[in-house]
């Protein structure tokens, strides 16, 4: 049994976690590719910010507060590549499409062979020990190390010659910080699919220099079949630079719902419902939606449940502390029917409009078309609100991510003195 991993899933733990790693920050850099039991070389703040009990902005001012920009500059960097792969996906959305459609066309009609070693990797059976103790690190506790993702999805894909997307799909449905944005688009670098000519291979040599010796020396076989110059990239069967469309994220005006009966929607990619801005909404209703119900792949396993419900717990008890009363936070249980009980909710409660924070390209954003209609239809208006750290950095998001931070850096470093000054 391999020992569960410390998450945070709940807004406190994850100011304690930040406080706690903040002495860490300036030796991020030297230690963060190291694959070692518990993983104290990185903050584990991923699920957190996945369900935002906290705030990028928040983590980037406690850093900058405490360090130099130089001396947070990696651990900085990590904060902002979750930050432009959400804005990159916004831009092009048609890869989440893609993605979808490959892997709904995959379990349709992949041969029996192929199906059945897939499943072997996914439960650890795959004969080269130390990517099973990976597959079964994460189902067993919903956490991989982003160096040990990276190897293992390079195997599935550069070794084994397994698609992309049905990895994708595994580590979706058991990453505890499983995020549409971070997780596709990683798996397509890997795959050679994110950018032209480049892909990830797996190297002995670089697992030997970065895992835990015990840990490797533990779960040597197969490890041949992983030595440098043996692994050759696969030739993706297609390689498409998306065009960059458009971004579709209109700013809600909020002024106008100051006096009208409005209630709010807090799903699981915004936990920060206690917070600005619905302290101005004066909101008659709250409605938590612990998880929304996916059509895509197979059920999730444990323990990503457990931490979600964590997590909805938390909100929930933030919201209600807010609000005062138990009767004007409801909850939705995960079912095909949410989205019924959500128009229920806003016409029980004689509500004009219901305010939300847009949900990124993703399972969620998918169905948002629908609910506007069965909202519309009942009279109701949906108002999508936006984060400042959204707006303000999804434009930069088109292109590559040097760019990108080339222009983070600067504004970062300006942030940094007046914070300081």
């Amino acid at each position: 049994m391999i020992p569960p991993i410390s998450m945070a899933a709940s807004r406190d733990q994850a100011l304690s976690a930040l406080n706690d790693f903040l002495p860490k920050v300036p030796f991020y850099g030297q230690k963060r590719n190291r694959v070692i039991p518990g993983h104290e070389d990185v903050s584990r703040l991923s699920g957190a910010l996945r369900h935002r009990l906290i705030q990028e902005s928040e983590i980037v001012d406690a850093v900058l507060h405490h360090h130099s920009f130089q001396a947070g500059e990696k651990y900085l960097q990590e904060v902002f590549w979750r930050t432009y792969w959400k804005g990159w996906l916004e831009w092009h959305p048609s890869v989440w499409a893609d993605y979808k459609h490959s892997l709904k066309a995959w379990h349709d009609g992949a041969d029996d062979r192929a199906q059945e070693r897939a499943v072997a990797l996914m439960e650890g059976r795959s004969g080269v020990a130390i990517m099973d103790f990976f597959a079964q690190e994460l189902t067993q506790t919903g956490y991989l190390h982003n160096h040990a993702r990276m190897w293992w999805a390079s195997f599935w894909i550069h070794v084994e010659r397994l698609p992309w997307y049905v990895g994708a799909d595994f580590f979706m449905r058991h990453l505890c910080d499983a995020d549409v944005a971070s997780n596709t688009l990683g798996w397509r670098w890997v795959a050679g699919l994110q950018t032209a000519g480049k892909s990830y291979l797996v190297r002995a040599s670089n697992l030997r220099k970065y895992c835990e010796p015990s840990l490797l020396e533990a779960h040597q076989a197969g490890l041949e079949r992983l030595e440098d110059g043996v692994v050759e990239a696969w030739p993706a069967s297609y390689l498409t630079i998306p065009c960059v469309e458009t971004l579709g994220r209109p700013t809600a005006d909020l002024s106008r719902w100051v006096d009208c009966r409005v209630g709010w929607w807090v799903h699981p990619e915004d936990g920060l419902a206690d917070q600005k801005p619905l302290q101005k909404a004066n909101p008659v209703s709250v409605l938590c939606t612990s998880r929304v119900h996916e059509t895509l792949g197979s059920s999730v396993s444990a323990p990503s449940p457990r931490y979600r419900h964590q997590v909805a717990d938390d909100v929930r008890q933030r919201v209600l502390s807010f609000m005062g009363s138990g009767d004007r936070v409801p909850t939705v249980e995960p079912s095909e029917h949410w989205m019924e009980s959500l128009v229920q909710w806003a016409s029980k409660n004689h509500l004009e409009a219901v305010l939300a924070y847009r949900p990124f390209v993703g399972s969620i954003h998918d169905q948002v078309t629908d609910l506007e209609i069965q909202l519309k239809a009942a009279g109701v208006a949906i108002v999508w609100v936006e984060r400042e750290w959204d707006t303000t950095w999804f434009p930069y998001a088109k292109k590559g991510f040097f760019p990108f931070w080339k222009s983070a850096g600067q504004q970062l470093q300006a942030r940094q003195i007046s914070l300081t000054s």
